[in-house]
């Protein structure tokens, strides 16, 4: 738009000759893309990287085009073994090629593993880790920083940079404000951090593919995460879309009280 970035750009998928679109609550018959990011979207919060990020994580869970059915076509000939050597099959969708496989229409599930670990260079990397710390307490106001102890898996315990408090999630129209804690590695930004769903007293989490029992929080976001294209700001985005989607807590049920006596007048 003339107006960027105080209005949202219109998005469209515009599959290939190869493909068709798979329309959903996200992306219409015409391919254009409908999210909350844009939506919701302000100048002081919202930018074109933080949308296309978002995006990233909405077509992973839902792709919004498909392969096209290939007509059937006649057998190939086959060749003597003085003549011309079998032409090998074209693969469309090499490995190597850094694209992801396309999906059919009832699409592929996700490939498992998290969290794979990047060795940071030798030089100091502390001022970076610094400026995307400060720029989430920048544009994050329900965010907080604290010290707090992280137990790992193999039993070590240490002392971390912890960002504590609730973030903006907008759920079935209504604007909520979700309690996380991200744990920020000593090795930060090179390696992803740990990131928790922390229901206040009268929540409950709510277990789904990207939180567990335990609060955790998975992403493709989080497993994909690369020091050139991830940041903190990009991952509180993705978690407000996400949890747009589907709530990782509910509200704790009240219990039942006992009626209160009622006092009589004694004659």
């Amino acid at each position: 738009m003339d107006t960027h970035p105080y209005n949202p750009p219109m998005c469209f998928v515009r599959p290939t000759k190869d493909m068709l679109i798979k329309p959903s609550k996200n992306v219409d018959a015409n391919g254009r893309i409908y999210l909350p990011y844009l939506h919701e979207w302000k100048f002081s919060n919202s930018d074109l990287i933080g949308l296309i990020q978002v995006m990233s994580v909405v077509f992973g869970e839902a792709s919004p085009v498909y392969a096209k059915p290939q007509k059937a076509s006649p057998p190939r000939p086959t060749y003597p073994p003085w003549g011309y050597p079998h032409p090998q099959q074209f693969n469309p969708y090499p490995t190597n090629s850094g694209f992801m496989p396309m999906p059919n229409a009832s699409g592929q599930p996700q490939n498992s593993g998290y969290y794979p670990p990047q060795n940071p260079p030798t030089s100091s990397y502390q001022h970076l880790a610094q400026r995307d710390i400060l720029n989430v307490f920048a544009s994050f106001s329900g965010l907080k920083p604290k010290s707090d102890e992280y137990a790992f898996n193999d039993g070590s315990v240490k002392d971390l940079l912890c960002i504590d408090g609730t973030i903006p999630v907008h759920y079935k129209g209504a604007k909520y404000n979700i309690p996380v804690c991200i744990y920020v590695m000593d090795t930060h930004p090179y390696n992803p951090p740990m990131c928790f769903v922390r229901p206040t007293k009268d929540m409950l989490i709510k277990p789904s593919k990207n939180v567990d029992a335990n609060g955790r929080i998975y992403l493709p976001y989080l497993h994909e995460w690369k020091f050139s294209n991830s940041d903190l700001i990009g991952l509180i985005q993705v978690m407000s879309v996400v949890f747009g989607e589907a709530s990782p807590v509910y509200a704790k049920p009240q219990r039942a009280t006992a009626p209160r006596p009622v006092d009589s007048d004694s004659n």
